[in-house]
């Protein structure tokens, strides 16, 4: 069996979120064991998750958000997210112009941007034979892609770290901008509003 991150694109919401009872409901089967599940769609390029199944295994308190598939959907629509999809608006809509473009992305972008506006897709971590779960969802309207779970893993992992760097340069940029600039702004700024109590109370003042 191979473990892979398996990504399910659905036209129909209602289709997806039966997929995703029907799976929750049979984790299990002798092709098949889902460790991890999220429904997820997409509004204005930012990933928003509906629904969440998990085994528990990995994150021990049946909270999904520990684990892989928690990860790539945190990346996918925290900051590393909105860097990578900003410039990818052009694709979208372009069936022929995604495939081509994905073939030189990271997994992450794949999986981003194969997820459609307005439209809801299952994200799972599953270990599987060949055709895994292709029976429980041949009936549905759908688009299956398989990803090596490792590979994803890896690159959550990568992203995870880049996050912590770009926080942390975030911040030294902000400590850095009170002096300087910063200093100048604020003064003039303060200067600003204590004339402005100057005014007002000259005006106060003249009233009584």
């Amino acid at each position: 069996m191979k473990q892979n991150v398996d990504l399910i694109n659905f036209k129909n919401s209602e289709d997806a979120h039966e997929v995703f009872d029907k799976l929750s409901n049979n984790p299990m089967k002798d092709n098949y064991t889902i460790n991890q599940m999220v429904i997820v769609s997409k509004s204005n390029g930012k990933i928003i998750v509906e629904d969440i199944y998990d085994s528990g295994l990995d994150t021990r308190d049946d909270m999904i958000k520990g684990g892989l598939i928690g990860g790539l959907v945190g990346i996918l629509s925290g900051p590393i997210g909105i860097l990578l999809f900003s410039g990818l608006g052009v694709l979208i809509g372009n069936r022929m112009d995604i495939a081509d473009a994905t073939k030189n992305m990271s997994l992450i972008e794949q999986v981003g941007i194969l997820v459609n506006e307005d439209e809801e897709a299952i994200i799972l971590l599953i270990e599987e034979e060949i055709d895994g779960i292709d029976k429980e969802i041949e009936e549905y309207d759908h688009v299956l892609t398989r990803f090596k779970a490792s590979e994803v893993q890896y690159e959550v992992e990568e992203a995870k770290e880049l996050e912590k760097h770009l926080e942390r340069e975030t911040r030294y940029k902000i400590r850095e901008q009170r002096t300087g600039e910063r200093k100048a702004k604020v003064k003039k700024y303060r200067e600003r509003i204590t004339k402005e109590f100057d005014e007002l109370k000259e005006k106060i003042k003249k009233r009584f």
